[in-house]
């Protein structure tokens, strides 16, 4: 008999853990040049939508993230953001600072 054997990569991460690690990293290479950041906190992962004629269609994910780092002036202090993620967990495409 002859067995085939068909190999591929799936990402068993959840949706969850697929954002945080793309925030993290967008994180790390955009704060290189800024200092030391630590202590990251996650919110939780949403959804991304955007109203059509249809109704609404999600567009990508949403992710609250707060993190301790410099500011432009070199000030140690927490920063809010929220970060917009593309639907394939790609890439961040937007970061803002978070306003309740």
């Amino acid at each position: 008999p002859v067995f085939i054997c068909f190999c591929s990569h799936f990402d068993h991460r959840s949706n969850q853990q697929k954002a945080e690690d793309l925030a993290r990293h967008y994180l790390d290479s955009a704060l290189k040049d800024q200092g030391d950041f630590k202590a990251i906190k996650f919110g939780k992962v949403d959804s991304l939508l955007e109203a059509t004629a249809k109704g609404k269609r999600q567009i990508g994910w949403s992710l609250y993230a707060s993190y301790q780092g410099n500011d432009a002036y070199g000030a140690y202090e927490v920063h809010k953001v929220i970060l917009k993620i593309d639907s394939g967990f790609s890439r961040v495409l937007t970061v803002s600072d978070y306003r309740p």
